[in-house]
């Protein structure tokens, strides 16, 4: 088997999650103590800091910027408000505004504080601000031992300072949004100039002053923003007097107004002034009275002025940014997402002409069309040869999207307003949640379809009476957003609550680490008695109970982990043996100190072998007089043998460590508990229960393992320091539990159960969500796995090597089906067929049990998506989906040890399919991940008793298949035995002749159907097996690749099923089985083409005048060529081909006796299995460290699929 040299590869870090059960008087004693009320009041007062620190930070930044220069403004303004632009002016406008960031944050850098940010001693300047109250500073205090609260929030703050193009930055939001709005609002005051328009309570040179570059240094503060604002409000009043006095002229133009300034970061949010609706009260009157507002506001003659003023643009500097506003206008104006994409690309082929258009060509229209940021609305009326639609079309879909919000409003306004009881609670009234869902989604999709035409901000010139317009009304809808997830959220609110508390139990380095010398100072200890496991915290006031603790005298003891560590020794050695106070002790010589200070025990230049070996036997000598490190009973090797000083740190880390038990009598243990003196409880999950008699959970076995002395002797997994212990309350009450009665009967959830039981019945009570009516503590323990292996630099390489030497790998390729969740094909070297299942279902063989996930899968999403438009809180499915993937992820496991497998995968970084596929891509990359994470360490014998753990996928030496998983953009090609692959054509191919579907089918006019027919070699009927036959050589059609072989005969064999609009249904989507053969005939003998002699009738064809006769033809050719065919039901899913293979046969998955794929999605994870032996190929094509190319081009798919055929 390759993979049994897979072990030992690397270290992996896991954190184990256990409950832990106060034991005796515990619960009281810290109840006593306040344990948990003043860990509740520090979450609370967590709030208040950051409040505190959000504050200071805007203070700092408000600091820092004022009455400061930017240097490169003039430059940057200069390129943007030139009259005549040039192509490079973009990229020179986008350089300046790089330089302005960094000159933006150098400022904000040269504040005297800015070094204290982030920092403990931000607390004591904090403390001495006069606005500080006296609650603020018992909130900060409670910190002052507990800064570690806040290391996640000083790195999300840390980014407010970053001089990179993100959104969530200081300098952004003035360089990248405020600065462009201010250049507009500096061209549209020329307008405002010649209009002669002048500020009440603003004298000209004061109103000039505004719109000059300058002025922008003096925007950089939140408190300039207001001031500029606040001008630039008198001024739009006096703008909007002028336009409405002079509209009636004859020739007028509105004169456009001013744009606002975003608000500074963090000063943004002080908007938002609640987080969360606390009853159905003020949720509904915020409701009511944003509506009131918004309606007033869609009646005015904004929307109007809106209109007239895109009406008049024509589309002229007016942008959709190129991304998924450019396909949802597309489908606005065409009613097809993708029309706007295919006249760009036939823009740019008219451009390139004469290129050459094989696969390089469209590879490189891709990422040329994909540079440009956005399109001009006037640019895509020009596309299209129906210019004028895409303005007025747009125009209609806001006009419907205003007036559905009005008529919602109105329905809000009667349900919820006139009818609902308000004495009801307002979630259980379902008709008043969908009155107030579908006015919020109204208001939504309004918001949306505004959107489109936001511009990407790189562009110079915008029409400014179209965005003056298009900002006031998004103005009024931006508040919608947290509106509509403050409502949302209170009214799918669950009945119980998962928020937890950290328990510190008064000392801030609780469990920071377990060493028997900081017990003292972490409080901390680990007990075993009787195969149970416990963890025992002292109180700060008993904190030496184990330093000297009573010798047994019993039987009935307790084992206490005395656990030892010399952490990090290539920092603690030196630091140990050369310190001043240990100087005299371990007595370096003059010359061994001499050297260490310069560094010659070091890799580089002045490195030399004879002072190492010198520096490692002086330590040597050093850790044998150190009280405590001379117990490890370190075992080095011979100094001589030693390469480098990392070579012998990496022998002191694997042996630095070490646990061994003390036994400690029972009552001891007691006594301290009863004297208030120690906190203990039982580490424990289901599998320490007394009944429980299966298989363990992984987390479970690891954790046995620390304390397995197996593990001890020679040590595999480590105990790691930063436990965590949280605590989380009861959220549901004993009088709201939901309780199933014993023998009460209840609906079997399990689909493969219920169809031959629909209910069951039991001898007990089952209470929903009984663990949140309970408070709950819980214990979070890192733990190292392969502790002190060196880590395999090139891990993927070393599976490739062994993949190289054995013959007999298999290939495993898993494809998203459209009929079934996951499908997996195993294939042999030679391409044939060892197994190919639907992973639809799961058979649990220990309990006999049967789960039908994409049953339970489709009831549940559908559930959910009636929730979705109703609001009503449903079953979550992420448990559901989570518990599938975890019993595929096992199966695939089962799957590379039996067969000696590789594992092929759809790459999601490159060309992944988007279609009817169940499993969406998100839910797809997390099977992907926990595959990863499954085969990073992969223990195959989880039974209790552990006989051989050393054996090879056992605990103590687990295989590991998988690289360590950084992102998906990093994984590339290879994840150790994952091979990423392609998606294109897997499933529409014949796996017996390698036939695809290759032609670019579009009915546009006679002319261009004329000359698509004139490329075919023939088209004739063959009267012996009743079908038409259509004879072509791609390279007629195409310069992209094809493979080998580009002479196909298609026919048109087999019956099609076909999708269409069913008029005689309401014009819904419906099916029908179609003969192509008999259609085609029809076809011919309507339009007297005489075709039965099987002569050539491609003349014939070519002469018709009649465009109907076209799309009719073009349409049975699809037919013909559509290889796969499903029912809506599921009872029927097939490959057919319409291409004859060596056998004289049509592939026919319907008639599979399994040698080949048995339906349509089975046949796209067999050719996801056969690219995974091409990768064989390349691996074996290369020897012991060249470089493999992983990355398989079309072309080469192509290749390999009609030379190694079933």
């Amino acid at each position: 088997m390759y993979y049994e040299s897979l072990t030992k590869q690397y270290p992996v870090s896991k954190t184990i999650r256990n409950e832990l059960i106060p034991i005796g008087k515990t619960l009281d004693n810290i109840r006593q103590n306040n344990i948990l009320e003043s860990d509740v009041k520090r979450k609370q007062n967590y709030e208040h800091v950051k409040g505190i620190l959000d504050e200071y930070h805007k203070q700092l930044i408000n600091e820092a910027l004022d009455n400061c220069t930017l240097p490169s403004l003039k430059i940057a303004a200069e390129i943007y408000l030139k009259n005549q632009k040039e192509v490079s002016d973009r990229e020179d406008f986008n350089k300046t505004q790089d330089l302005l960031r960094k000159e933006v944050v150098e400022k904000l850098k040269a504040h005297e504080n800015f070094t204290k940010i982030g920092k403990k001693d931000i607390l004591d300047l904090l403390e001495k601000l006069p606005s500080i109250s006296e609650d603020d500073y018992n909130a900060l205090e409670s910190f002052r031992n507990f800064y570690t609260y806040f290391t996640s929030y000083n790195k999300v703050r840390e980014n407010l300072y970053s001089d990179k193009e993100k959104s969530s930055t200081v300098a952004y939001r003035l360089i990248n949004e405020n600065f462009p709005k201010f250049l507009d609002n500096v061209k549209s005051y020329r307008f405002v100039k010649t209009a002669g328009i002048l500020a009440d309570g603003l004298g000209e040179e004061e109103q000039d002053s505004l719109f000059i570059v300058e002025t922008f240094n003096k925007t950089l503060t939140q408190d300039g923003i207001d001031t500029y604002n606040s001008q630039v409000g008198k001024i739009n009043s006096s703008i909007n007097l002028y336009n409405q006095k002079n509209q009636k002229a004859n020739g007028f133009r509105k004169i456009p107004k001013m744009k606002m300034l975003y608000k500074q970061i963090l000063s943004d949010r002080e908007e938002s002034f609640i987080d969360e609706f606390q009853s159905d009260e003020v949720l509904i009157d915020n409701v009511e009275s944003y509506g009131s507002v918004l309606i007033e506001s869609l009646k005015s003659s904004k929307v109007s002025a809106f209109f007239d003023a895109l009406r008049e643009s024509k589309g002229k500097n007016v942008y959709v940014k190129n991304d998924l506003a450019k396909t949802a206008m597309s489908n606005i104006v065409f009613e097809n997402w993708r029309t706007f994409d295919d006249l760009l690309n036939q823009e740019y082929d008219l451009a390139n002409e004469n290129k050459k258009k094989d696969d390089k060509y469209f590879e490189k229209r891709q990422k040329e069309l994909k540079k440009n940021k956005s399109y001009s609305l006037e640019h895509l009326c020009n596309l299209s040869e129906d210019s004028c639609n895409l303005i007025e079309n747009y125009i209609h879909q806001i006009s419907d999207d205003i007036e559905n919000i009005i008529i919602n409003n109105e329905t809000f306004l009667r349900i919820v307003i006139n009818e609902h009881d308000r004495s009801r609670k307002l979630a259980k009234n379902r008709k008043a949640v969908k009155a107030i869902k579908d006015f919020l989604d109204s208001i939504k999709v309004l918001e949306r379809e505004l959107k489109l035409i936001n511009s990407s901000g790189q562009e110079l010139e915008k029409d400014l009476i179209v965005y003056s317009a298009h900002e006031e009304l998004l103005v009024e809808l931006k508040q919608v957003d947290s509106l509509y997830n403050m409502t949302r959220n209170y009214l799918t609110k669950k009945p119980f609550s998962t928020e937890k508390v950290k328990l510190n139990f008064n000392r801030s380095t609780l469990l920071n680490g377990w060493d028997r010398n900081k017990e003292t100072d972490n409080l901390g200890v680990l007990l075993l008695k009787d195969g149970k496991y416990y963890l025992g915290i002292m109180n700060t006031s008993a904190n030496k109970a184990f330093v000297n603790p009573p010798v047994a005298k019993t039987e009935k003891v307790f084992k206490k982990v005395d656990y030892k560590l010399l952490p990090v020794p290539n920092q603690m050695l030196p630091k140990v043996f050369f310190a001043k106070s240990n100087i005299d002790f371990y007595n370096p010589s003059s010359e061994i100190y001499s050297n260490y200070k310069k560094g010659t025990h070091k890799k580089g230049n002045m490195f030399s072998l004879e002072d190492c070996h010198n520096l490692i036997d002086f330590f040597k000598e050093s850790i044998s007089k150190h009280e405590d490190w001379s117990k490890f009973g370190f075992k080095f090797s011979d100094t001589a043998s030693y390469n480098d000083i990392s070579e012998f740190y990496r022998e002191v880390e694997k042996q630095g460590y070490k646990l061994t038990y003390t036994d400690i009598d029972e009552t001891y243990i007691n006594d301290l508990i009863e004297r208030n003196e120690l906190y203990l409880f039982q580490i424990y999950n289901k599998d320490f229960s007394m009944y429980s008699k299966g298989k363990l959970n992984l987390h479970t076995l690891y954790f046995m393992m620390l304390f397995d002395q197996r593990n001890i002797d020679d040590v595999v997994y480590k105990l790691n320091g930063e436990a965590e212990v949280f605590y989380r309350p009861a959220s549901i009450s004993e009088d709201e539990l939901i309780i199933h009665k014993a023998g009460e009967e209840i609906k079997n959830k399990n689909p493969n159960r219920a169809r031959t039981k629909e209910t069951s019945t039991f001898s007990y009570d089952i209470v929903k969500d009984k663990r949140y009516s309970k408070d709950k503590f819980t214990l979070h323990i890192p733990i190292t796995m392969n502790f002190g292996v060196d880590e395999v630099k090139r891990f993927n390489d070393a599976v490739n090597s062994a993949i190289r030497i054995d013959e007999n790998v298999n290939v495993i390729g898993i494809d998203r089906g459209e009929r079934n969740l996951l499908y997996v094909v195993v294939i042999d070297s030679k391409g044939n067929i060892l197994e190919q299942i639907s992973l639809n279902s799961i058979i649990n063989k220990e309990y006999d049990i049967e789960t039908d996930y994409h049953a339970l899968l489709d009831e549940r999403e559908g559930g959910r998506d009636k929730a979705r438009k109703d609001w009503n809180t449903v079953e979550n499915i992420r448990d559901l989906k989570a518990g599938y993937l975890s019993q595929v992820v096992n199966v695939v496991a089962k799957l590379v040890l039996k067969y000696n497998a590789i594992i092929c995968l759809e790459d999601l970084n490159f060309g992944f399919k988007r279609g009817r596929q169940k499993v969406e891509k998100q839910v797809y990359q997390k099977f992907e991940k926990m595959l990863i994470d499954k085969l990073n360490y992969l223990v195959i014998d989880k039974s209790r008793e552990q006989t051989s753990p050393k054996e090879l996928g056992g605990a103590l030496n687990a295989l590991q298949l998988t690289s360590k998983f950084k992102s998906f953009k990093e994984l590339g090609k290879q994840s150790g035995v994952i091979y990423y692959v392609p998606a294109y054509l897997t499933s529409k191919i014949d796996p017996t002749t390698g036939f695809a579907n290759l032609f670019y089918m579009k009915c546009e006019n006679v002319e261009k159907s004329k000359r698509f027919f004139d490329g075919f070699d023939f088209i004739r009927f063959n009267a012996l097996e009743n079908v038409f036959e259509f004879g072509f050589d791609y390279r007629s059609f195409t310069q992209r690749a094809c493979g080998i072989n580009s002479k196909w005969t298609v026919c048109t064999n087999g019956e099609r099923i076909i999708k269409y609009r069913n008029p005689d249904k309401n014009n819904m989507f419906d099916e029908k089985v179609v003969v192509v053969t008999d259609e085609m005939k029809n076809l011919f003998e309507q339009y007297k083409i005489p075709y039965e002699d099987g002569r050539n009738v491609k003349d014939m064809i070519i002469s018709n005048e009649e465009a109907e006769f076209y799309r009719r033809l073009y349409r049975l050719l699809q037919q013909t060529l559509q290889m796969r065919n499903s029912t809506s039901d599921g009872t029927r899913d097939y490959i057919i081909s319409p291409v004859k293979n060596k056998r004289e046969a049509y592939f026919n998955s319907e008639l599979s006796d399994g040698s080949v794929p048995k339906d349509a999605d089975a046949n796209g994870a067999y050719n996801i299995a056969r690219k995974g032996l091409w990768v064989l190929e390349q691996i074996r094509q290369k020897s012991e460290g060249e470089k493999i190319n992983l990355a398989m081009t079309n072309a080469e798919w192509l290749e390999y699929a009609q030379t190694h055929l079933l």
